[in-house]
């Protein structure tokens, strides 16, 4: 009898019949878009799509162009090349710092990019000379979330450094806030960042194009009217992926929650005794686990885990099923309450953005743009 295995497949063949897909639902997402295109409009202040949470996902980036965000950007290079292979010509900022290795590909790749160490610049500038043209950056400044930034002392002798380079250009400058240590956007620092931004511009005569003021975590301050004058532009994903800000996690008027669906195939359905005695140890994955329910259940075992999504963060579309736990490869609903599901059937989640994000950058899921 013959091998039915295929030997001509490649490892890296994009899943076809996968036990788990990610739904994409443009009518929810242009809702959001136009909404927080509006929005921020009506505050004076440009966006930047940002793309991480989806992997770069041309589809979703040609979405938000269509919506009128003139502009994108993503933390990864391959996420940016994955929208150039796309046919994504608009202008894609690279938002977080290249690495050495990657200074060619972020020169070629990336229209503005976000860095603020002396040594990278140099190097930024060093590759846009050997090629005949002039790299855009825009350095970010540290005000307390302590990721990446020059601290604000530093700031006048980085902007002289990158100013007396061939081959670079400073047009921008940025902050952040709300992602390592969770520093919000106050009246008083946004002040402290808007006064940075005269400093540079009086250093090199002439005006800043970009003047980023944060993330989906500025949106409330936004709001509140605490942008001075000098703040033009924000980053945003989060807020536009599942229309939230992201200091509070409140839902934006207006705006829809379920832009991305992640459908997981059910593998094996079973009744069983919850109330197993007996020793235990900590699960496959290190944790240990204590069931919420007792008593003969009905579940079903899905064909998604741990190294496809972060399971915390979905939300069954179906209120009746619960997730009760998982491993690296599986995870197990409780159906008892649900209408009666059998392998080869899909349960539907909402994923969260951390959720989304790593799903989005797992080989083991497909994802699929629904009409609409």
């Amino acid at each position: 009898m013959d091998n039915c295995i295929d030997r001509s497949v490649r490892w890296a063949d994009p899943p076809t019949g996968a036990t788990a897909r990610i739904e994409i639902q443009p009518e929810a997402l242009r809702r959001n878009f136009t909404v927080l295109r509006d929005l921020c409009a009506e505050h004076g202040i440009a966006i930047s799509g940002v793309t991480k949470g989806v992997g770069g996902h041309p589809d979703v980036a040609r979405l938000m162009l269509e919506a009128g965000i003139h502009s994108l950007a993503d933390a990864r290079l391959e996420n940016i090349r994955r929208m150039r292979v796309g046919g994504i010509t608009a202008p894609i900022h690279l938002l977080r710092p290249p690495g050495l290795g990657e200074i060619a590909d972020a020169v070629r790749l990336a229209d503005l990019i976000f860095v603020s160490n002396r040594t990278t610049i140099d190097a930024i500038a060093h590759h846009a000379r050997a090629t005949g043209c002039t790299a855009k950056i825009a350095p970010m400044v540290d005000l307390g979330d302590m990721r990446e930034g020059v601290p604000p002392g530093d700031l006048p002798e980085l902007t002289d450094h990158a100013r007396a380079l061939d081959g670079v250009e400073m047009t921008g400058l940025g902050t952040n806030f709300a992602c390592h240590t969770g520093l919000l956007p106050t009246r008083e620092n946004l002040a402290v960042f808007a006064g940075l931004t005269e400093q540079v511009e009086n250093r090199i005569g002439r005006m800043l194009e970009i003047v980023s003021g944060g993330n989906s975590a500025a949106l409330l301050a936004m709001n509140r009217g605490e942008f001075p004058p000098k703040i033009t532009h924000l980053r945003l994903g989060e807020s536009l992926l599942f229309g939230t800000e992201a200091a509070q996690g409140s839902a934006i008027p207006g705006t829809r929650g379920d832009g991305f669906v992640i459908a997981a195939e059910i593998l094996e359905t079973w009744n069983r005794d919850t109330d197993i005695c007996g020793p235990r140890t900590r699960n496959a994955l290190g944790e240990e686990v204590s069931f919420k329910v007792s008593g003969r259940r009905h579940m079903a075992v899905l064909g998604i885990g741990a190294v496809d999504t972060v399971i915390s963060g979905l939300a069954a579309v179906d209120p009746n099923v619960e997730v009760l736990g998982f491993s690296s490869d599986h995870t197990v609903v409780d159906i008892s309450n649900a209408r009666r599901f059998k392998p080869g059937d899909l349960l539907r989640f909402v994923p969260s953005y951390s959720a989304l994000a790593t799903a989005m950058s797992s080989p083991y899921l497909c994802s699929r743009t629904l009409k609409g």
